[in-house]
């Protein structure tokens, strides 16, 4: 019995071989044989035939993690609409300049009142916005040094009271100096944060900030913060109007955007990015539609606008901060260029002309107050 299975087995696989001789034999017909065994390989140019392992399954390839995409264009973060946005060098060397370990911020003065602000020959800029706008969490960042907390910061609305004004970069610093604002060298500049309006403000801040804004003759720009969430209030829009008559330079910043392009605690993927940058875009299109009251029916008026976070970064996008939290690099390049310590394309340094101190008169007439009302 045995035999006659063996014989039987060894005339099927004859049969089997001289088939699928006659499908290879011929290079013209591409038919796969019916009968071929899987163990075999034929060739479709000769006739020998050769054992090979079983054909191997098409390896699937998965799609990519959308968290490991790179898009391949950066996804724009900030509206420049005036002035050209920093090159990687240009935010690299704004980087360098406020984390120098040789020169970092340090606190100069605290006033309440305009007459009692110290004369200083450096160029200053100010940040302002609403109470708890996040002014000091952003200046925090801004500084690169959030967990020291150089600006005070506080759930609280109302917790600045008074101006405060940091000394930040410079050549060099004289440490045996006794007046804080005597340390500063060449090169540096002063970063003023102020109380916030409206909810838990007091209104005799009001005349003393505004003469800040119109007297002081160091101020080169106001950086104003508006909620990326809850948009232009009309407190905002008195105040933006008050720059607009009285050609003070401001900036608009739109502060805890993480709340709108960044949803949870990890990175957005591109594809998510992309969606959530659409719902970014509404806001600055509603932004640019409450900000069109302040040109009075003219012509609209091209405005530059940026938005940050204090609190997330999203790593290896071009624009968005890099190292830094969310949009911290643009308000850093903002205000080196508006004191006019930037660079250029290749990353060298802008001239520093002679430091000549300037002083304000005291004057007591009051201009808007400081918690505007419609």
């Amino acid at each position: 019995m045995d035999s006659i299975i063996r014989r039987r087995c060894l005339a099927h696989l004859a049969r089997s071989r001289i088939l699928g001789l006659r499908y290879t034999s011929t290079t013209t017909t591409t038919t796969t044989p019916p009968s071929a065994r899987p163990d075999l390989a034929f060739s479709k140019t000769t006739s020998a035939v050769t054992a090979a392992s079983p054909p191997s399954k098409p390896k699937h390839v998965s799609a990519p993690k959308t968290d490991d995409i790179t898009p391949p264009k950066p996804v724009d973060l900030q509206r420049y609409h005036i002035s050209d946005p920093p090159t990687p060098v240009q935010q690299t060397f704004a980087t360098r300049y406020f984390q120098a370990p040789s020169t970092p911020p340090i606190h100069l003065w605290t006033a309440a009142k305009f007459s009692t602000i110290p004369r200083s020959p450096y160029p200053e800029v100010c940040f302002v916005g609403r109470s708890n706008v996040g002014k000091s969490s952003l200046l925090n960042a801004v500084f690169g040094r959030p967990k020291e907390k150089i600006a005070r910061v506080s759930s609280k609305a109302g917790h600045t009271k008074t101006l405060n004004a940091f000394g930040v970069g410079g050549v060099n610093r004289d440490t045996a100096a006794k007046e804080p604002l005597k340390q500063l060298s060449s090169g540096a500049l002063v970063v003023v944060d102020t109380p916030g309006y409206g909810f838990h403000s007091r209104q005799e801040w009001g005349p003393e900030i505004n003469k800040f804004f119109e007297k002081r003759k160091q101020l080169r720009k106001v950086f104003i913060l508006i909620d990326a969430v809850h948009g232009v209030k009309s407190r905002d829009l008195v105040l933006l109007q008050h720059f607009e008559d009285n050609g003070i330079p401001y900036q608009i910043i739109l502060s805890k955007v993480d709340r709108i392009v960044m949803t949870d605690s990890k990175s957005p993927g591109a594809e998510k990015l992309t969606r959530l940058v659409k719902k970014l875009d509404k806001v600055y299109d509603e932004v640019n539609e409450q900000l069109r009251t302040l040109d009075q029916g003219q012509r609209p008026k091209k405005r530059d606008v940026l938005a940050a976070s204090a609190e997330k970064q999203i790593k290896g996008l071009q624009g968005w901060g890099g190292g830094a939290k969310i949009g911290i690099e643009a308000v850093r390049w903002a205000v080196l260029k508006a004191c006019g310590l930037d660079c250029d394309e290749q990353g060298n340094r802008r001239v520093v002309e002679g430091l000549e101190i300037q002083g304000e008169e005291e004057e007591d007439e009051e201009v808007v107050a400081w918690k505007p009302q419609r």
